[in-house]
């Protein structure tokens, strides 16, 4: 089965510059399906809440979906990741591991049940507290 390769650059903005903040995720033979990442802002060592959010055309919701986060651990000390309304609508868990710069998640559940389009995770991004970022969008 062939595969389709979804792409989107979040950049954290900081006085000096930009770091990336890269997520990508993909979507099954015939679908085009896309994510986005909301904006949020916070202090240096504050957490931000950001939400994913799911967007199909009608008739191809996917049953599951995963994406990985990748980014720079020198601006970015942890994630977390939450179920959002989209997904706990259709009675699907999100499980999430991650290692030093990256974040993988799986939003998947033991139904045939499609994702509407809406808020699938909520992430809280915590920036470091050396960081003179102050805004993710």
């Amino acid at each position: 089965m062939s595969s389709l390769k979804l792409m989107s650059s979040i950049k954290l903005r900081c006085a000096t510059g930009f770091i990336a903040f890269f997520m990508s995720g993909s979507a099954a033979f015939g679908q085009s399906d896309s994510l986005s990442l909301s904006s949020g802002g916070a202090i240096p060592g504050g957490t931000a809440s950001l939400n994913l959010s799911l967007s199909s055309p009608s008739g191809s919701q996917p049953a599951a979906v995963q994406w990985t986060f990748a980014y720079s651990t020198s601006d970015i000390v942890a994630i977390s990741a939450s179920a959002g309304a989209a997904a706990t609508a259709a009675g699907k868990s999100l499980s999430c591991a991650g290692s030093s710069g990256a974040y993988m998640c799986l939003l998947t559940g033991l139904n045939g049940n499609v994702i509407q389009n809406g808020v699938v995770a909520v992430l809280s991004v915590t920036l470091s507290a050396s960081s003179s970022g102050t805004s993710i969008s």
